[in-house]
């Protein structure tokens, strides 16, 4: 492969220090140098502190970077001791660089995310595998800020945008990893893909039943944005119309599709409705 890996318009070279190994941004080796002493000392707000990783939001003159630091592949995996997950993040593929080059190629193609500035590997002496994804900050409401803080209008705008670019998405053959109202941001030029840990790209369209699990965990999660008290789906309507709309679906068709996504998504909504309610009866 050598030193040099271009996709799309952007070039990442080589990068092998201190044990850490992976690609970098071109034009951002000198900054990055030093990874343990960045990490340490760049001005730094933790952003999410979990069992398996810890955000962090760096501070910088030149626009503000995102570092993730995961050491398992989920914190499930950790806490109860699965074996094959941990072999898995240990002797496959580095998750950080997969993840530089999936956003590479997704920017490639014309689809928002944030821009891939370090994705490298690193094996600890105690036998914990490391694995760090550096990227710039996206500066864009998520699309749930909008919907729980914006207008209306915008509620609208920003859920019919998600269900195009999403359609869109999927016919360049990527999958996101975890598709939710907060992993997207709502920008005038389109949405903005976050937390792409698990997003994938294929070479050929991904099976119905994978695309529809990207529609599913939107659709329940719209569902959740107003509350439990009653049931709304006004914004998963819009959604799936704007999906079924750029996907070229045919009309005979879309509502039995979209009524089993909404009866899968309605008794996620009535289990956690139920367990919510004996919660507050406990209390």
């Amino acid at each position: 492969m050598g030193d040099i890996l271009e996709i799309g318009s952007l070039v990442f070279r080589r990068f092998a220090a201190d044990g850490w190994n992976g690609w970098v941004l071109d034009g951002e080796e000198k900054e990055l140098a030093n990874i343990n002493l960045w990490l340490s000392t760049s001005p730094q707000t933790v952003v999410l502190d979990a069992l398996c990783r810890r955000v962090v939001r760096h501070e910088r003159p030149g626009g503000n970077f995102y570092s993730k630091l995961m050491w398992a592949q989920n914190d499930g995996a950790l806490q109860k001791k699965e074996l094959f997950s941990l072999l898995k993040w240990a002797l496959g593929t580095a998750r950080s660089v997969t993840i530089l080059k999936t956003t590479a190629n997704m920017l490639a193609r014309g689809h928002l995310c944030p821009k891939p500035v370090l994705g490298v590997r690193h094996l600890e002496k105690s036998g914990r595998h490391l694995n760090l994804i550096v990227t710039t900050e996206v500066v864009a409401p998520t699309i749930e800020d909008v919907i729980q803080k914006g207008s209306e209008a915008d509620a609208v705008v920003a859920v019919k945008q998600a269900g195009r670019d999403l359609a869109r998405l999927h016919s360049d053959h990527f999958l996101h990893g975890d598709y939710l109202p907060r992993n997207a941001c709502f920008s005038e030029k389109g949405t903005v893909f976050l937390d792409n840990d698990k997003t994938s790209s294929w070479s050929f369209m991904p099976p119905w039943f994978l695309r529809r699990r990207n529609l599913e965990q939107f659709t329940y999660n719209l569902m959740l944005q107003k509350g439990l008290e009653e049931c709304h789906l006004e914004l998963p309507t819009l959604f799936w119309d704007s999906y079924a709309d750029e996907a070229g679906i045919a009309e005979s068709r879309r509502k039995s599709i979209f009524d089993g996504i909404i009866a899968k998504c309605r008794r996620r909504w009535e289990n956690k409705a139920k367990r919510e309610k004996q919660l507050g009866n406990v209390q």
